[in-house]
């Protein structure tokens, strides 16, 4: 393409063509190439590229065609840059709580809430600063990281608002302040899509789930595993159902939160049952779907329950450990024979929602069965 652009064109273009590399129709290569076009570089001989995810975020894979981007007019990615401002946000959270911690009383309460509430602002702004666009993946993931330290330091400020303000006891500063900071975190994931501000919603949401439950609900800990358990079982299905992308993120939250939810109620018969049929739906599940991060999660899952449970049930007996042993055997010369088959049939990397047909009501009538089942838990 001889024609050159003016500004305005090439930035509309730019705009465009990180729209779709959000919703994934192009790579970060493939953007970046149509960029570097746009500004004359000579792209002849450029191999095309498949589509591909990364877990922490869209990515450039490593670039085989031999054009400089900053040869092209493009701005360069710039390693010190992103690694400044990485630091840079640390170091705002790190003085906010270093001076919080040691003039704690001299400041006052305005100086206190005025201190977090300023480095929270602080951090959000700068993450709204950083331009993206898909040919400075750094700036995207320069981004992501100062906005999850947004939420944190805005769960901070709501936490000594509630304490120091209202007074509340822990369990209540605990539900307020990550409920604050899971409203944000929502705002700022939809406003930006990567892997980082995902697992700051999973993780507010669920210290909301289980602060809540334990602070209005009575203080067993068993009904607020079950709470974080039905958390990690909805967003799987969010995942499963296409709804939240990437799905090897839901997998690993979702199978994440179902894995610690069901831990904390294994102190009952029932959470035990619990938590090993999530331990092997989640392996199941995996197997079925071909999804290498639920496998892997369901792995985790039984090294954690089966000890526990055998421990509890089993404890002087030869009998259990040797069946756990045989059927680790089995599950080893399963996973080969697995392997083997997948790699014959070369699954295609782009994920695919598995349940695709599913909508929102049976996804909402099982969080809102699990939600009823945990009062129904509290009055007994």
């Amino acid at each position: 393409m001889g024609t050159r652009h003016s500004h305005a064109a090439i930035g509309d273009l730019e705009q465009r063509l990180e729209t779709w590399v959000r919703h994934g129709l192009i790579t970060p290569e493939q953007a970046s190439n149509i960029l570097a076009v746009e500004h004359g570089a000579d792209l002849e001989g450029v191999r095309p590229t498949a589509p591909e995810t990364e877990p922490w975020g869209p990515r450039r894979p490593a670039s085989t065609t031999g054009v400089s981007l900053a040869g092209a007019g493009l701005p360069p990615t710039s390693l010190v840059a992103e690694a400044l401002g990485y630091v840079g946000g640390i170091l705002i959270v790190i003085a906010a709580g270093a001076i919080t911690g040691q003039y704690f009383d001299d400041l006052g309460r305005p100086g206190r809430l005025a201190l977090t509430g300023s480095a929270a602002l602080a951090l959000l702004c700068a993450g709204y600063l950083v331009h993206v666009n898909p040919a400075r993946p750094a700036a995207g993931r320069l981004r992501s990281v100062l906005w999850v330290l947004t939420v944190a330091a805005t769960a901070f400020f709501i936490s000594l608002l509630a304490d120091e303000t209202f007074g509340w006891n822990g369990e209540e500063v605990a539900f307020v302040a990550a409920s604050g900071a899971a409203a944000v975190g929502l705002e700022l994931w939809r406003r930006h899509r990567w892997m980082l501000q995902q697992l700051a919603v999973v993780v507010t949401l669920a210290v909301a789930l289980g602060s809540g439950v334990a602070a209005y609900l009575g203080g067993d800990v068993a009904l607020s595993g079950m709470a974080i358990w039905g958390l990690g079982g909805s967003w799987l299905m969010l995942g499963w159902a296409g709804h939240v992308q990437p799905r090897h993120g839901t997998d690993l939250l979702g199978g994440a939160a179902a894995t610690v939810g069901s831990q904390l109620t294994m102190n009952y018969d029932w959470g035990a049952a619990l938590a090993l049929a999530t331990a092997a739906a989640l392996v199941a599940i995996g197997v079925r779907l071909r999804a290498l991060v639920l496998l892997a999660v369901g792995s985790v899952a039984t090294l954690l329950v089966v000890p526990g449970v055998m421990q509890r049930y089993f404890p002087d007996t030869l009998a259990a450990p040797l069946a756990v042993l045989g059927a680790g055997v089995v599950l080893v010369f399963a996973a080969l024979a697995t392997a083997t088959k997948w790699r014959r049939h070369n699954p295609p990397k782009r994920e695919r929602a598995p349940l695709s047909g599913l909508g929102w009501m049976p996804i909402v009538g099982f969080a809102v069965g699990v939600a009823c089942g945990v009062v129904l838990l509290s009055l007994t």
